[in-house]
């Protein structure tokens, strides 16, 4: 037996399937080290930029999505930032807490008991329009990066 013969589906995914209903949209939050002495997404760019790798972040994975806002966020701030891919963001999380890396993308449901615990601090949310979670929190946009917004969904 082939090994494209395990792969053939009695199914056309594009033709058989079609969208019920977007489920939910959740932001991505931008949390860092409490030692980290950034307080805002400028700070952080300025910190960032004196030290030219220098400054880490913590992904669920290379080409996960909290990679890939990362990485657009790298592209529009024009940073040199060192990632460290985990197996998820539950097991990057114990890191960024002990300061093995500096910041994080994290969907907003695991970041968010942790920021209001005092234990990371969140600097901006990737959506376009605040978090009615952190309502006092910035996005990315509106700290300095206008045309920044990624978001998390779920369909079915």
């Amino acid at each position: 037996m082939c090994s494209s013969d395990l792969y053939k589906l009695a199914f056309d995914t594009l033709r058989d399937f079609a969208p019920v209903s977007q489920v939910t949209v959740s932001a991505y939050i931008l949390v860092i080290n409490n030692a980290v002495p950034a307080k805002s997404v400028k700070e952080l760019v300025t910190l960032a930029k004196a030290q030219p790798g220098g400054l880490t972040f913590a992904s669920a994975g290379s080409g996960s999505a909290p990679h890939m806002v990362a990485e657009l966020f790298k592209s529009a701030a024009d940073l040199d930032i060192r990632h460290i891919p985990y197996k998820g963001v539950a097991p990057a999380i114990p890191d960024l807490l002990g300061g093995r890396v500096a910041m994080m993308f994290s969907p907003l449901q695991p970041a968010l008991p942790l920021t209001r615990e005092g234990k990371l601090r969140a600097i901006a949310v990737t959506s376009s329009r605040r978090s009615a979670a952190l309502p006092e929190l910035p996005t990315i946009a509106e700290s300095g990066y206008p045309g920044y917004e990624v978001t998390g969904w779920i369909g079915l």
